[in-house]
């Protein structure tokens, strides 16, 4: 955390790259409203989308780490205050997920579709529209629910329902 001048549960993380469906503004407004906080985002920008700028000024308690190694990730990802995944769209939502296995004490993602269909009652969930939404207000996910999330997301069960989708696959060139 010293490398990025931040300290362990003083800081709100988010990690993605900087396109606009990620929704990089809405973090840029919380950390206006929240300038006790610091708020870091890691990640790459894509210079031919931000070719003229992110389109807003940055606020002085907002730090971009660019590219982090996986290690850096999970410190950073376990010791924040809360992950922040704002996205206006998403396919499946890796990042949220992985903070939860990191340790993240508090996950908040869009409240979308996508995002209740994967993360249910484990996460706090946000209109990725509204800008005037209190980060300190937000409840605690018990313990039960994460670990209920991660159980159904594991490894080894997507590999089993990967072998499984693969053998029945098998049984039908068989006909």
């Amino acid at each position: 955390l010293s490398i990025y001048g931040l300290e362990k549960n003083n800081y709100y993380f988010s990690m993605c790259s900087l396109e606009p469906n990620k929704n990089f503004k809405w973090i840029a407004e919380e950390a206006r409203k929240n300038a006790d906080m610091t708020f870091a985002v890691a990640g790459s920008i894509n210079r031919n989308v931000f070719s003229e700028g992110l389109g807003f000024e940055l606020p002085p308690n907002m730090k971009l780490l660019g590219f982090v190694s996986d290690e850096e990730a999970k410190t950073l990802m376990r010791d924040c205050s809360a992950f922040l995944f704002p996205t206006f769209y998403e396919g499946f939502g890796i990042p949220p997920l992985e903070a939860i296995s990191a340790g993240a004490k508090q996950v908040v993602v869009s409240d979308t579709d996508v995002m209740h269909e994967i993360f249910g009652d484990g996460v706090v969930y946000v209109d990725p529209n509204d800008c005037n939404i209190a980060l300190s207000d937000f409840p605690k996910i018990a313990e039960t629910q994460v670990s209920g999330l991660l159980a159904k997301y594991s490894w080894k069960k997507s590999a089993e329902t990967l072998l499984e989708l693969l053998k029945s696959m098998d049984r039908g060139s068989d006909k």
